[in-house]
């Protein structure tokens, strides 16, 4: 039983180093693509949202506001609203535009 296991092991291990060495290059230009991307948006887009977010906030009365950076609901929209700017930067990179 210890032989069948460790012969379909090292067979299935084999198949997952042939297919990494095959498909290596294209995960990695993406995988460095996003986090390249995700670098550019968290430097240059987070402060653009972050600073329209304070303008509309600024509009707010004194305890919605104050209820309002107590839950940090100005981080997390500015976070989710990062992540959809990134994704659809990576759309645009990979040529996936109306897909």
């Amino acid at each position: 039983m210890k032989e069948w296991i460790w012969s379909h092991s090292k067979m299935l291990i084999g198949i997952l180093l042939s297919t990494l060495a095959i498909k290596g290059g294209g995960i990695v230009g993406k995988i460095m693509g996003t986090l390249g991307l995700a670098f550019i948006s968290y430097h240059y887009v987070m402060p653009e949202i972050r600073d329209y977010l304070a303008g509309v906030m600024g509009g707010l009365s004194s305890q919605a506001y104050n209820l309002v950076t107590y839950c940090n609901v100005d981080k997390g929209m500015t976070l989710i609203l990062s992540a959809g700017a990134t994704k659809i930067a990576n759309k645009l990179m990979l040529g996936k535009v109306g897909a």
